[in-house]
């Protein structure tokens, strides 16, 4: 990252529940970072109020619909290349209108993003529908390791470092697998867990209205919504299947410690 010149007097910082969620600006660029009012627009429900003037709405299904809503107040008009962005965001979060955080304000304010010119099947396509072949490989890999527990309450998948070399893919390419694990019939938990390194496991959490997927990510200091959460747990990928598994079985409460049943063996 290169280095910040001049002086910032506001930062803006979009859809991160904590300041650390920017990236290394918030750590290698601290001093420079703290010299700026911080503004806070996010819709997480674990959002800590960082920032020195704060919007933070946890009804809006997504960041984008927040400043969406903004752009009067801010006397910024509305155009079809900023629409298509505010719209494409609100598509990703929403997984397409699908989610349960998605509201009739959603639907309206979506509806004006069409109107001043966002092209709605052309975004949906290319979020949710389209795929390249390597990416393709790369999700058939990680399905063939999907697991379950508690009879199929609890869903689970991995995507190891080794998956991504054999298909040469990367991390993006398994945006959109948690969404289709949580399809699942009778799943109300789905994990994706991603392998970041030998000591760093990604954890994707999606939720039923029976559990609240913030509790999951909780106490690995993670956060994000009620259905959707995420988390970062150190150490190998195994050991983190078996931490982020414990706390599933303590959030259904049902006192059982049920085997992993899975298609094979984690790799």
């Amino acid at each position: 990252m290169s280095e910040p010149t001049g002086r910032a007097d506001v930062a803006v910082v979009c859809d991160a529940a904590t300041l650390d969620r920017i990236g290394p600006i918030a750590s290698t660029h601290a001093a420079w970072l703290s010299r700026a009012t911080i503004v806070n627009i996010d819709h997480h429900v674990t959002n800590l109020g960082f920032g020195a003037v704060n919007l933070v709405d946890v009804t809006a299904a997504a960041t984008c619909e927040i400043v969406a809503a903004l752009l009067p107040d801010l006397r910024i008009e509305l155009d079809a290349e900023l629409a298509t962005a505010l719209l494409s965001g609100i598509v990703r979060d929403t997984n397409g209108f699908a989610d349960a955080s998605t509201s009739p304000r959603t639907l309206r304010q979506a509806a004006s993003l069409v109107e001043a010119g966002a092209p709605l099947a052309g975004i949906y396509r290319a979020i949710l529908e389209e795929m390249p072949y390597k990416r393709m490989l790369l999700w058939g890999m990680v399905l063939h390791e999907l697991g379950q527990r508690h009879g199929g309450r609890v869903v689970f998948a991995c995507l190891t470092q080794a998956m991504l070399q054999e298909t040469s893919t990367e991390q993006p390419d398994a945006d959109g697998i948690a969404e289709f694990i949580a399809q699942a019939e009778g799943a109300d938990i789905s994990l994706l867990l991603r392998e970041l390194g030998a000591d760093e496991t990604r954890v994707s959490i999606r939720t039923s209205a029976a559990v609240s997927a913030a509790a999951i990510a909780q106490p690995f200091a993670g956060g994000g919504h009620l259905r959707r959460a995420g988390c970062t747990v150190r150490g190998p990928l195994q050991q983190a299947v078996t931490q982020v598994l414990a706390v599933c079985d303590e959030q259904l409460s049902d006192g059982a410690r049920p085997p992993v049943t899975s298609v094979k063996k984690l790799a």
